[in-house]
């Protein structure tokens, strides 16, 4: 997919967002960056799978999101075993 098409879908997602007040940058390719204006506490404090959702509807990937996917599963797995062993210690 070019790069103009991408950006043609991200900044459609970008508008129904801004619609509804949410300020939220998406990488349409891998020099770009994702950024969020703020932290959304759905997404956790380092993991970034909006932006990722949103390329994978859009149609397309970065090349670093499958492994930023992993890292992130990673990180709530570790987390969900942390809350857990804190509730068996109560």
């Amino acid at each position: 997919m070019q790069e103009k098409r991408r950006r043609e879908l991200i900044n459609d997602v970008w508008l129904l967002l801004a619609a509804v007040g949410i300020d939220y940058e998406v990488a349409c390719n891998d020099v770009e960056g994702d950024d969020s204006r703020r932290v959304w506490m759905l997404e956790g404090l380092s993991e970034r799978w909006f932006a990722r959702g949103i390329r994978r509807a859009c149609g397309f990937q970065l090349k670093d999101d499958p492994e930023a996917e992993a890292r992130g599963r990673q990180e709530k797995e570790e987390m969900w075993q942390d809350g857990d062993e804190n509730e068996e210690r109560r």
